[in-house]
């Protein structure tokens, strides 16, 4: 019997892996978990002022950040490849950023929907709402972009990780970015604190053009 009930197991097991993976192959390139990396500052805030903002505007140029806490909630919420941040025109016609996770096969708005500016969490009928406004006004430009999981486990994997300003931005080519400015707490000799410490992430997917 016992061996019976082994044997159920790694059935259950094998076909469980095997939905996973089928999952995987199914979502569009652009959703891969491995979508992100570390670009150096100095073009960071290079790619800021192309966008507008003051070359060492990489926190104060964004009304748009979220916690470590934030993050953790979103993450532990979803089985979903990675983070997508969507650009939005509220009802008063004001600009927005949003922040949800993907579904397991890369479904949009399926998730706790974050409204970066306000922290509050959107319904998914507001959120495609101020989706289909920022998408009508803007065709021709990235309407989201999307970190796969990896990037984020690597931020969380800093012990000292507090929270993230999300940055527009121009990279040279005139290409819209969004840039995840990460900032952790710096510790020096003898365990006191002093400043902070910021990395900045990119190379994300944005869609369009949204690849398949």
């Amino acid at each position: 019997m016992k061996k019976i009930f082994l044997l159920l197991t790694l059935i259950t097991c094998i076909v469980a892996c095997q939905d996973s993976k089928d999952a995987a192959q199914n979502l569009p390139r652009r959703y891969d978990p491995s979508v992100g990396s570390q670009i150096p500052l100095n073009v960071a805030y290079a790619w800021v002022a192309n966008f507008g903002g003051s070359v060492a505007a990489g926190r104060e140029q964004s009304s748009y950040s979220f916690s470590a806490a934030t993050l953790g909630q979103l993450l532990s919420a979803t089985e979903g490849p990675g983070v997508v941040f969507h650009h939005a025109t509220d009802g008063n016609g004001a600009p927005r950023m949003m922040m949800f996770t993907l579904g397991a096969e890369g479904e949009l708005f399926q998730s706790d929907i974050l409204d970066l500016s306000t922290g509050a969490i959107l319904n998914a009928e507001t959120a495609q709402q101020w989706a289909a406004a920022y998408a009508a006004a803007h065709p021709a430009t990235p309407w989201y972009h999307f970190f796969g999981n990896d990037i984020f486990t690597e931020i969380q994997s800093n012990e000292a990780f507090e929270y993230v300003n999300v940055v527009r931005a121009l990279n040279n080519e005139g290409e819209e970015q969004v840039l995840l400015f990460v900032y952790n707490t710096k510790n020096i000799q003898g365990g006191r604190i002093e400043g902070e410490e910021v990395t900045v992430y990119d190379v994300s997917s944005p869609c369009p053009p949204c690849e398949i």
